[in-house]
Formats: structure tokens, sequence, C-alpha cells
């Protein structure tokens, strides 16, 4: 296995190839070889321009969901073509701006999982005592 094309390395973007919502994730403190396979494309950002967070929620956002829609090819199985998705414009605002952005996001996304979790507690508890006054 050619390595250099077909492992992703540390900040690579891996996404699906097929179908929508685009799944994307990013390769993060992983001590083993990725081997990625042909059903996802990997994406090494230019981190002198760009940064792989910044990136990844621009493409996940609505827009950049809408944008990568349009590149899809097929009429099954509908896949994301290549040069198509090569021509998406992302914007890129300096270096410095994406790195805000992406903290003020990441803040926000913290506030959030915690209420997801408590939300979970909430509906764990009412579940629990439904159980209990119903002697199921």
């Amino acid at each position: 296995v050619n390595e250099n094309l077909y492992c992703a390395k540390e900040q690579t973007l891996v996404m699906t190839k097929y179908g929508s919502p685009t799944r994307i994730a990013i390769v993060r403190d992983y001590e083993q070889k990725l081997l990625v396979n042909s059903n996802l494309y990997m994406l090494n950002v230019d981190q002198t321009i760009a940064l792989p967070d910044y990136v990844k929620l621009f493409l996940e956002s609505s827009h950049g969901q809408s944008l990568i829609k349009k590149t899809l090819v097929g009429s099954v199985m509908q896949s994301i073509d290549q040069k198509l998705f090569m021509s998406i414009p992302v914007p890129l605002p300096s270096l410095n701006e994406q790195k805000s952005f992406v903290k003020k996001y990441m803040v926000i996304k913290a506030q959030l999982d915690k209420y997801k979790a408590m939300a979970e507690e909430i509906r764990t508890k009412a579940n629990q005592l439904v159980d209990e006054e119903m002697g199921i």
C-alpha cells in the first residue's frame, strides 16, 4: 500500500464520498496508520492558508452542504464528483481570524454538548419515573 496516497496523516480531513449529507472528520491523535478506503475522500489542507477545523466547519455548514450537493453525480448511488468538489470556493480570512472563529465555535459547541447531556439525563430520569410508577 502506498502510504502517501492511501494513509491519512494528522490533521487530514476525511469525508464520505457517497450520499448526502456529507460526513466529515479530522484525523487527530492517531497512533497507527489510518488506511482510507475508496468510499472516502482525503483532503490535505494547506495549513499555511487554512485551518483544517475552519475548512471542516465551512463544509459542514448549510451553505457548504448546499455547495457539496451540487457536486453529486449519478442517479441511483450519488457520489461527489472530485473535480466539481475541488472547484468549491472556500472563503479564507486570515489564519488569526480563522483561529478566532474556530475558538468561538468550540465554546458554543461545548455549551451545546453540555445541554445535550443534561437533556439526556432528564430524559432518563423521566423514563425511570414512568417505569417505577407503572411497576414496569
